[in-house]
């Protein structure tokens, strides 16, 4: 019931099965042709029940929604899986709702976006290259309440020279910090009207059902030096193309979520073909 009252919720769960928090946003499209590619056997025939123990393998908590999915048995879902691996939208002409919430990724204990992993790596000199992803992390600590705010499922690519950055972020890039979800309130009323607290801890952790040792996010594997066997992967430009337009509206917005095309700190880049959608300043 806490998951369903919000539909943007229930899309961040499925279909983050696709998404790893260390794939590039400018390697999407190889990411999810090669996905593509992989379970269309299952797809062709229409196979639900093994794309659910597929899907099983690949990250067990996210999983269980899929299975619910292909136990209704509605094939529709089949096209969906398709067009969103090729266009990162599930249906034409559409609003997706596949855009990553912290909040249900920390409910159900699945990491749905680098911003949901933590790290340890400080930047005392002003002179210091920041990882982009680490700054997009520091700079989310200000815009979880805002609600307008597009994450991002795909990691950011390229560093930044900390001088570059709005000053008022440089406290918390010089330390090192954890954020943990340590359970929600909810304000219900009782039996007799009055307003009370229910507290939770998110999905299966309070019914003692949460097993702490299972990994729901895959190791990336990296092969070997040795002739490449696979099938050919027809790679679609859209999937890198919105994921990296995503970036950089991200990239451009400074602690206190003000857009300008300074922040962004990418010499030249209003000229990319790409860029053209942007409407940083």
């Amino acid at each position: 019931m806490t998951i369903s009252a919000s539909a943007q919720s229930v899309g961040s769960i499925i279909w983050s099965i696709f998404w790893h928090p260390d794939i590039e946003c400018n390697l999407v499209s190889p990411w999810v042709a090669s996905i593509l590619s992989a379970i269309k056997p299952a797809l062709e025939i229409g196979d639900l029940l093994n794309l659910a123990k597929i899907f099983a393998v690949r990250r067990p908590r996210v999983a269980l929604w899929w299975m619910g999915i292909c136990l209704l048995g509605d094939r529709v879902i089949i096209d969906r899986i398709t067009r969103y691996l090729r266009t990162l939208a599930e249906r034409e002409a559409f609003t997706s709702s596949s855009s990553p919430d912290t909040a249900v990724a920390a409910w159900v204990g699945s990491p749905h976006s680098f911003l949901d992993t933590n790290t340890s790596c400080t930047y005392p000199s002003e002179k210091d290259q920041v990882p982009r992803d680490d700054l997009l992390r520091r700079r989310h600590l200000f815009m979880i309440q805002q609600a307008t705010v597009d994450l991002m499922s795909w990691k950011a690519f390229g560093q930044i020279s900390k001088e570059d950055t709005e000053v008022g972020i440089w406290p918390w890039l010089e330390c090192s910090y954890y954020r943990d979800y340590v359970h929600w309130v909810w304000w219900v009323r009782d039996s007799d009207g009055h307003r009370v607290q229910d507290i939770q801890r998110g999905f299966l952790r309070d019914t003692g059902r949460h097993a702490e040792g299972i990994s729901d996010n895959v190791d990336l594997l990296f092969p070997a030096d040795q002739e490449d066997e696979s099938p050919e992967v027809k790679i679609e430009v859209q999937p890198s193309h919105i994921s990296t337009l995503t970036m950089l509206m991200y990239c451009g917005c400074d602690m206190h979520y003000n857009s300008r095309l300074s922040v962004l700190a990418m010499p030249g880049v209003e000229k990319h073909s790409w860029f053209r959608d942007c409407t940083l300043r």
